[in-house]
C-alpha cells in the first residue's frame, strides 16, 4: 500500500502489534509463561491451533487453488495461533480474556515458529526466512520477552503501565485496522469471486474440526478449543502483511476479511460454550479462552 492514508494505516497497526505484544508479556511474567508450559491444556490449545490450523489452511489453499497473495493471507492467518487481544482490549473486542496469559504467550511463540515454517518451507514462494524473522524478531518476539522480563522485576509498576499500553493498543487498532479494512475493502468484495472467501470458510470448518477432535473426551472442551482456534493472532498476521509482503495489499485484505469472517464463525460457538449444559456442564470465561465474556488477568499488586 502506497500513500497517506495506507502509511498512516501501516503505522496505527505497528503500534498495536508492538503494544499488544508487549502487553502479553506483561501480563504473564515468569511464572505464568512457566504454568502454561507445564498444562496439558496448553499442548491441546497448541495442537488445534498451531498445528492443525497451518496444515489445513496450506490444505485448503491448495485444494482450492488459491492465487500467491490469496495463499499468503490465508497461510498467515492459519499460522498465527493464539487470541488477538488482552485484557481491556480483549473484552472491548467481545473476547473477554479467559485465557491466562501465560497460555497466550506459549501459543504465540509456537505459532510464530509455524508461520516461519510454513512460509519459507512447503510453500513455493519467493520469501527469504529473514524477510519473515527479522519482522517477527522486532515487533513480536522482543516487545514479549521486554514485557516478561519487566513483571518479573517491578509488577506494581506493571500494574499501573497496563491500562495506559491497552488503550494506546485499542486506539491503534481503531485507526489503523479500520482504516485498513476500508481501504482494502474493495479488494475484499473482488476476492468473493476468486476463491479467497470459499477457501476461508474451509479453512475455519478446519479450525472447528480441529477444535472438536482435540478437545473429544472432555465435557465442554471440545467447544473451548474450537472458540480459541477460531481465533487467529492478527498482530502476528498483520504485521507480516504489512512488512514482508506490503507490496500486495491482498494479503492484508485477506487477513482482515478472515478475522472478521472467523469472528462470525466463533458467535454460536462461543454462545454455545456459556450455556449451562453445553458439552456436560458450563464452561466458564476461562476455559473458553479469550473468545468469550471473561476477566482481566490479574496482575499482582493491582
Amino acid at each position: 500500500m502506497d500513500g497517506i492514508l495506507p502509511s498512516i494505516a501501516a503505522a496505527g497497526l505497528a503500534v498495536y502489534v508492538v503494544a499488544t505484544m508487549l502487553g502479553l508479556g506483561l501480563s504473564s511474567g515468569r511464572t505464568g509463561l512457566a504454568a502454561a508450559l507445564t498444562d496439558g491444556r496448553t499442548t491441546r490449545l497448541a495442537m488445534a491451533g498451531a498445528i492443525a490450523a497451518p496444515v489445513g489452511a496450506w490444505a485448503v489453499g491448495s485444494g482450492v487453488g488459491l492465487d500467491a497473495p490469496l495463499l499468503v493471507g490465508l497461510l498467515l492467518l492459519g499460522a498465527a495461533a493464539g487470541p488477538p487481544a488482552l485484557g481491556a482490549l480483549g473484552r472491548r473486542l467481545g473476547d473477554g480474556d479467559g485465557l491466562p496469559a501465560g497460555q497466550t504467550v506459549a501459543l504465540t511463540a509456537v505459532g510464530v515458529v509455524a508461520t516461519v515454517l510454513l512460509l519459507t518451507g512447503p510453500v513455493a514462494l519467493d520469501v527469504r526466512a529473514s524477510d519473515v524473522l527479522l519482522p517477527l524478531a522486532a515487533g513480536v518476539v522482543l516487545p514479549l520477552v521486554g514485557g516478561v522480563v519487566a513483571r518479573s522485576r517491578d509488577e506494581k509498576g506493571v500494574a499501573r503501565l497496563l491500562p495506559s499500553l491497552e488503550r494506546v493498543s485499542l486506539a491503534a487498532l481503531a485507526v489503523g485496522g479500520g482504516l485498513a479494512l476500508l481501504l482494502t475493502l474493495p479488494t475484499i468484495l473482488r476476492a468473493v469471486g476468486t476463491g479467497g472467501v470459499l477457501a476461508l470458510v474451509l479453512f475455519g470448518a478446519v479450525c472447528i474440526g480441529a477444535g472438536a477432535l482435540v478437545g473429544a473426551g472432555k465435557p465442554g472442551l471440545g467447544l473451548t478449543l474450537t472458540v480459541v482456534t477460531l481465533q487467529r493472532n492478527l498482530p502476528v498476521a498483520a504485521l507480516l502483511a504489512i512488512t514482508t509482503f506490503r507490496s500486495e495489499p491482498t494479503v492484508l485484505a485477506m487477513v482482515l476479511g478472515g478475522v472478521v469472517l472467523l469472528r462470525v464463525l466463533q458467535i454460536p460457538f462461543a454462545a454455545a460454550a456459556t450455556t449451562p449444559g453445553a458439552g456436560g456442564g458450563t464452561t466458564t470465561p476461562s476455559e473458553v479462552g479469550a473468545a468469550t465474556r471473561g476477566h482481566a488477568p490479574q496482575v499482582a499488586g493491582s
